[in-house]
């Protein structure tokens, strides 16, 4: 880490009390929508008071005054190879306040972040034999790029559902038409680990990003062939005009009629997978 940049040490017992109130602030709705299905009249005005209340809680800690019409987000912070000391080894933390919410940043080039920086260097770094250090901790030798090797269960017949899923199709995807066989793919119209078989007709070759649309549910086929699109997409990522238009259109068949897709199957994804 460079001194340009930050360190930014959590309390977890702060995090656990702004979880707590958030968790809190959000059951406020949450009763209230239960209760509006009494069928009480002013159950929606008072919800609509309390989810307002809600919203005024959140951005105490977002330190933001949003917009109504705001696509209302609650982001996070990722911490990429984090490291954990012993107990012995813990240090005190310069000006912290137990009622941080958020977190605390130092500037590594001046004080009391550059000490601090130091200390926890100190404590990270173990001398090897030959007088060298090694950042044991963080994962940094060059030995050390992957983790601890894991086994697998593979699902036998893959390879070869694949191959006859591209050969019936003529090797161009069932939507799209693509012809670069990179990047096609043998879908599942009802996935393996569900009950679904390596047979063709439980098979659609599609082009990767379609393929996973289609297992996310955003993509489907009818039992008719012709290809239905959500309209979550637009809602849930502001985006997706590409995939709509492809709505209405008949999918690409297998030549051969024992390959097409099985209307069953199809009809299992309509009523399983796809969100409408």
């Amino acid at each position: 880490m460079s001194p340009s940049n930050r360190a930014s040490p959590s309390c977890s017992s702060c995090t656990a009390r702004t979880i707590e109130s958030l968790e809190a602030a959000f059951s406020l709705v949450t009763r209230e929508c239960r209760s509006a299905s009494c069928g009480t009249r002013s159950a929606p005005r008072t919800a609509l008071i309390r989810s307002k209340k809600c919203e005024k809680r959140v951005e105490r800690y977002r330190r933001i005054v949003s917009s109504v019409h705001e696509d209302y987000e609650i982001g996070c912070v990722l911490l990429e190879q984090p490291f954990f000391l012993g107990e012995p080894d813990w240090l005190p933390v310069p000006d912290w306040n137990r009622n941080i919410q958020r977190y605390r940043r130092y500037r590594l080039d001046q004080e009391p972040g550059l000490s601090l920086w130091r200390t926890v260097q100190s404590r990270i770094y173990v001398t090897t034999g030959s007088g060298q250090l090694t950042a044991a901790l963080l994962g940094e030798s060059g030995s050390q790029r992957y983790g601890t090797p894991t086994f697998v269960r593979p699902r036998l017949g893959q390879g070869s559902f694949q191959v006859a899923v591209v050969g019936s199709y003529g090797r161009r995807c069932a939507i799209t038409g693509e012809k670069v066989l990179p990047v096609l793919e043998a879908a599942h119209i009802r996935p393996y680990g569900e009950g679904g078989e390596h047979s063709v007709d439980n098979g659609l070759l599609l082009r990767r990003d379609v393929h996973v649309l289609f297992d996310r549910g955003y993509i489907t086929v009818t039992p008719d062939l012709e290809v239905n699109v959500s309209k979550r997409l637009r809602a849930e990522f502001d985006n997706g005009d590409h995939y709509l238009a492809m709505s209405g259109h008949q999918i690409r068949q297998p030549s051969n009629r024992e390959d097409k897709p099985n209307p069953k199957l199809l009809d299992w994804h309509n009523q399983n997978r796809f969100v409408a």
